[in-house]
């Protein structure tokens, strides 16, 4: 897990770069979820465009979250299916952030704590 400092994302901010946030559920049928207003491709990915919010977060000792509260729209009823047709349960939830200019250009996404031990392996 990584913080960003406040008065930094001000600064990034006033320049008009916007954060966005990436949620990767893996369920039996993995879904890729973006709080932004249009279909974003990313990382191999086609990121839906959802309604979220993450209200809270509690973080463990090591810096990693403990336990995360995400709450997604699901007017189209596809992750209610995905719950109600197959245990779900102990599945992992991805959240990470990145940032877009003001031409909605991806400046980064945060790397998860499973790519970097991929990449400390392939390092190694």
């Amino acid at each position: 897990m990584r913080n960003i400092d406040v008065n930094l994302w001000a600064e990034i901010q006033k320049e008009g770069y916007k954060e966005f946030f990436l949620v990767d559920l893996a369920f039996n049928t993995p879904v890729h979820f973006t709080d932004l207003d249009f279909t974003l491709y990313a990382q191999g990915y086609v990121y839906i465009p959802r309604s979220l919010k993450l209200p809270s977060m509690n973080y463990a000792v090591a810096m990693s979250v403990d336990r995360a509260t995400i709450q997604l729209a699901d007017l189209d009823k596809q992750i209610i299916a995905a719950l109600l047709s197959h245990d779900e349960r102990g599945k992992t939830a991805v959240i990470r952030i990145g940032a877009l200019n003001p031409g909605n250009q991806i400046l980064g996404i945060a790397r998860s704590e499973e790519q970097d031990r991929k990449s400390t392996r392939l390092n190694s």
